[in-house]
C-alpha cells in the first residue's frame, strides 16, 4: 500500500534540515542574549542545537563578552576548545559563570580541535561548546551542525571573517567587529528571517588574557589533546 502524497510532504516539512524561510521554525530553542535589540535581530535569542558562526574582525574583539550573558544562564559544563588566548577566570566569574563548569580543551591542531568539538557536541554532556578555528570547510560545518542537533547544546564557532566558507551551512552567521565601549553584531544569515541587521552593543572587557598555556587557564578542568 503506497503512502498518500500528503504524508510524504508532511515528513519533508518536519525534517529539521529543511529551511522554510519566514514560514519555518522562527524560534526553535532560544536563549536570551541579555540585549533585547540583539534578541530581536536574532529572531528571539541565541538558538540551541545549531551552529552559531561568529566571524571575528580579530580575536579578543568582544566575542566572549558578547557570549557571557548566554553562558551564565546555562546549567552544566561549558567546553572551550582551542581558545587562542588563555581564558581569564576572574572575568568569567564576574560574568556569572561558575569556574567549576569550565572545561578547556587545548588540541595540538585544528583537525583534532574539530574532532573534539564534534564528539563533545554529540555526547550531550555539555551545555555549551565554543570552538575557535583559523578556517573551516563547508563539509566540516555541516558535520558540526548535525552534531549540535544531536546533542542540543549551544554551539558557537569562532573564526576570522575570512576563514568562513562562502556558502556556510551554519544556521546562524554573524560578523563581530569592535565598536566604542562594545561590539557591532551584523547578521549575515539566520533561519526564519532576513539578514542585514546590525546591532551596536555595550559590553564589558572581554574574558581573555594574553597567549599562554591552557593548563593554567581556569579553576575548572584543563585538557590537552
Amino acid at each position: 500500500m503506497s503512502a498518500a502524497p500528503g504524508d510524504g510532504l508532511a515528513a519533508l516539512l518536519a525534517d529539521p534540515r529543511l529551511w522554510r524561510g519566514s514560514a519555518g521554525r522562527l524560534a526553535q530553542d532560544c536563549i536570551a542574549s541579555g540585549h533585547p535589540q540583539l534578541d530581536a535581530a536574532l529572531g528571539g535569542g541565541w538558538p540551541r542545537g545549531v551552529v552559531c558562526e561568529l566571524g571575528l574582525a580579530d580575536t579578543g574583539c568582544g566575542e566572549l563578552a558578547l557570549l557571557l550573558p548566554v553562558l551564565r544562564q546555562l546549567k552544566g559544563t561549558i567546553a572551550l576548545i582551542a581558545p587562542p588566548h588563555v581564558p581569564y577566570p576572574p572575568a568569567f566569574a564576574a560574568g556569572g559563570v561558575a569556574l567549576a563548569d569550565l572545561l578547556v580543551v587545548d588540541p595540538p591542531d585544528a583537525a583534532q580541535a574539530l574532532w573534539a568539538a564534534e564528539q563533545t557536541l554529540r555526547s550531550g554532556a555539555c551545555a555549551a561548546v565554543l570552538l575557535w578555528l583559523p578556517c573551516i570547510a563547508t563539509r566540516a560545518v555541516r558535520r558540526l551542525q548535525l552534531a549540535a542537533q544531536a546533542g542540543g547544546a549551544f554551539m558557537a564557532l569562532l573564526l576570522p571573517q575570512a576563514g568562513s566558507p562562502a556558502q556556510s551551512p551554519a544556521a546562524l552567521r554573524l560578523q563581530i567587529t569592535p565598536a566604542p565601549q562594545g561590539v557591532a553584531v551584523s547578521v549575515r544569515k539566520r533561519r526564519g528571517g532576513r539578514p542585514g541587521a546590525t546591532v551596536i552593543l555595550e559590553c564589558p572587557t572581554d574574558a581573555v588574557a594574553g597567549p599562554g598555556s591552557a593548563e593554567s587557564a581556569t579553576g575548572g578542568a584543563a585538557v590537552r589533546g
